[in-house]
């Protein structure tokens, strides 16, 4: 595979990937677009195995997901320990989550403490946390913006 992939974000067939079958033919159906890998994200409950197995049998790659920060941090195993499944290093969040930021600069900082913590769980298992950011990182915290 080239360093470079064009991936089909999941999240924007949600509504389609709440079941196993409709898990199945969205996978089918971004393969035929002509897709070969995905990023996770919203999907209803699936085994990680049988998601492997689905996307194995469409030809997509999982190349990265989209996890809550509180299961990265409250069971990281079980995120690496899927990820290793998948064969895939990019364990992403989709954003900050609200209680960190109701909390201001105080919940920005204290989410950059708490997902480096994470950060290097996963980097001992070989993988790369990403983070999907929003607008909101980008506004003014007095000099600067909490995403910098």
């Amino acid at each position: 595979m080239s360093d470079t992939v064009i991936a089909a974000q999941m999240y924007t067939v949600r509504d389609f990937t709440q079941t196993r079958a409709g898990i199945a033919d969205s996978l089918k159906r971004v393969r035929t677009l002509g897709y070969t890998a995905m990023q996770t994200s919203a999907f209803g409950p699936v085994d990680p195995k049988e998601l492997k197995a689905m996307a194995d049998g469409e030809g997509l790659a999982i190349c990265a997901t989209h996890e809550s920060f509180e299961r990265m941090r409250d069971d990281t195993q079980a995120v690496i320990d899927e990820h290793r499944i998948w064969e895939c290093t990019y364990p992403a969040i989709g954003g900050l989550p609200e209680s960190y930021h109701e909390s201001g600069e105080d919940g920005f900082r204290k989410f950059a403490q708490d997902a480096s913590q994470v950060a290097r769980k996963l980097a001992d298992a070989g993988l790369t946390i990403a983070y999907h950011n929003h607008s909101f990182e980008l506004e003014k915290i007095h000099s600067t913006t909490a995403l910098h």
